[in-house]
């Protein structure tokens, strides 16, 4: 090959036009001037073998995780320092946004909780990356930071790709728990029914019965409502702009009425019972409405099943939309009417 089919990058390093992938010619290879400059005036590497500034590239990678860390245990001892509401006053006077700040702080935590070999390969992580793994479950956390291979695996996933896979492992972890406690609560019950009612024969099972199942559906509700408050929190701290108002206020009547329906729901069961048994219901709970303290252990431990199940199915469906969701850039294509 003559000389002159012969190219130089701007890392000094020759590149052959007949072999070379890149089709978009030779003016886009070059560094600007002003690309140039820049990356002499704060040290950057842009000259020498590819190897090469790809190992300054992971090592400058390695040192901005370094410097996020130590930003975030300062931004701890800072705040611990503050008076209520100072903190913030003081961040954002220094042009540092709440919202980054606590995401400093959060990874410094995460990392300080981690061994020193996990927390070694937790620096080679994109941030991004590093931050997912800060919310997965301690037992997924292990296995990707302890076990070489999954290590290598998880450095090859995409960011949509790990959102996924921790989905999932959130799920399963979920399902078997959900599993675990449905089973040793059926042992519970099996117990309690061969050896008397809970109540010691104060009332007929089906007062029993009905009180527990009635207070299990009501905090049902109640979390399905507490998932309502949050979504409507989310929605009250968007500052949409003209153009993103419409959607902002769709999503806000979507919230609204499926809300009210659920209180119509409720509304006319309750004038339905107060028609059919009046004062019976409507009046003061007495000595005979208390649960005894057996069926109010049982409701504890029912409770905490309930919520498990009620985060599992919000994990499901989270996870089913995802699924659904366009993997390529752009909206989806509409389905052709025949």
């Amino acid at each position: 090959m003559t000389k002159k089919n012969q190219i130089s990058e701007p890392s000094g390093t020759l590149m052959d036009k007949g072999k070379t992938a890149n089709v978009r010619g030779f003016e886009n290879t070059r560094l600007l001037e002003a690309e140039v400059s820049l990356a002499n005036e704060i040290g950057a590497v842009i000259n020498g073998t590819i190897k090469s500034r790809l190992d300054q590239v992971v090592k400058s990678s390695n040192e901005a995780m370094v410097l996020i860390v130590k930003a975030g245990l300062s931004l701890i001892s800072i705040k611990r320092e503050c008076e209520y509401g100072e903190f913030v006053t003081q961040i954002e006077k220094r042009g540092i946004q709440e919202r980054r700040a606590q995401e400093m702080m959060n990874y410094a935590r995460f990392a300080a909780s981690l061994p020193d070999g996990q927390r070694a390969k937790l620096m080679e992580l994109p941030k991004t990356k590093a931050m997912l793994l800060a919310s997965a479950d301690a037992e997924v956390i292990e296995e990707y930071l302890d076990d070489d291979d999954s290590f290598a695996d998880l450095q090859g996933l995409t960011v949509r790709d790990l959102k996924q896979e921790l989905r999932q492992a959130k799920a399963a972890i979920a399902d078997a728990n959900v599993k675990n406690d449905t089973l040793q609560n059926d042992l519970k019950q099996a117990a309690q029914k061969r050896s008397s009612a809970l109540s010691g024969g104060a009332v007929p099972l089906f007062v029993e019965d009905t009180r527990h199942e009635a207070a299990a559906l009501n905090h049902k509700i109640c979390l399905c409502v507490d998932d309502m408050q949050r979504m409507n929190g989310e929605l009250l701290q968007m500052t949409p702009g003209n153009k993103e108002r419409h959607f902002h206020d769709m999503a806000a009547k979507a919230l609204y009425h499926s809300l009210n329906h659920a209180v119509v729901h409720a509304a006319t069961l309750l004038k339905e019972m107060q028609g059919a048994y009046g004062d019976a219901v409507t009046g003061e709970v007495n000595a005979h409405d208390t649960l005894c303290d057996a069926e109010a252990l049982r409701l504890a431990h029912d409770f905490s099943l309930i919520t498990q199940e009620h985060e599992h199915e919000k994990l499901l469906r989270a996870q089913a939309r995802e699924a659904k969701r366009p993997r390529g850039r752009g909206r989806p294509k509409k389905d052709v009417q025949s």
